[in-house]
């Protein structure tokens, strides 16, 4: 509060203070500090996207979104390097998802590709996306290989291949995959779930069961009860033999 918005290091405790007030809970206090430093200089990317950033945090996505567009509109953010204007695309992408738009998702994750290929968020995010929805299976598979095999130490990705092969009536594989991702993430229920349904059918109730009775233990309300019913009755259609 002592350091006079002229200082070099204005701009770095206004981020400073906005995270800190986020975090107390106060997020209106954070979006009033954001929106102050951004009027200070309606021409700074960075300044922008923090308010677009606390906005959405703050549960106000319209405005979040109508900000972020603004930030793209700016000469600043189009000086950033591919890699940064990348990354922002897809954290318009994220407000836009939880406003419940998926082809304006899908627009911003492959904008996202198109100026970066090799980014792994938006690779995964997309290929996920496509695969709860039920699109191109063969599609969104290659985009979560793309990422996995960018970051194959994440068990984000992991899962999202493991998904994928599952998807594509891959079990066995789908298995091993999702095992790797299960033994980084030990109480994750939706990779414990997806391992359930490979290796149900793979052939491998018990296994399936013990992998769903995993993913119960943190599972919220909703996804309990989805498990508790696969913990009764298993999944319906033919099951693989095990090898």
């Amino acid at each position: 509060d002592k350091i006079p918005s002229t200082s070099p290091y204005w701009t770095r405790t206004v981020f400073a203070k906005a995270a800190l007030l986020r975090d107390i809970g106060d997020g209106n206090g954070a979006v009033e500090l954001t929106r102050l430093s951004f009027d200070k200089n309606v021409k700074s990317a960075a300044r922008a996207t923090l308010l677009g950033q606390m906005l959405q945090q703050n549960g106000r996505l319209e405005e979040a979104i109508a900000q972020y567009r603004t930030a793209m509109n700016l000469d600043d953010f189009k000086r950033q390097a591919p890699q940064s204007r990348a990354s922002f695309h897809v954290m318009l992408a994220s407000a836009l998802d939880k406003n419940g738009s998926w082809e304006d998702v899908q627009r911003e994750l492959q904008n996202a590709i198109t100026i970066d290929p090799s980014n792994s968020s938006a690779l995964n995010y997309l290929g996920y996306g496509m695969l709860e929805r039920g699109d191109d299976v063969a599609q969104a598979e290659a985009f979560v290989r793309r990422a996995y095999e960018k970051e194959p130490t994440s068990s984000a990705y992991a899962d999202s291949l493991g998904w994928a092969l599952y998807k594509s009536g891959k079990f066995n594989d789908a298995v091993n995959m999702l095992e790797k991702a299960a033994a980084a993430e030990k109480s994750d229920a939706t990779i414990f779930e997806h391992l359930g349904d490979a290796y149900w059918r793979a052939g491998r109730r018990r296994d399936a069961r013990y992998a769903w009775s995993s993913a119960q233990i943190s599972a919220d309300t909703a996804v309990a009860l989805r498990i508790s019913a696969k913990l009764d009755s298993g999944l319906p259609g033919i099951v693989k033999t095990a090898n």
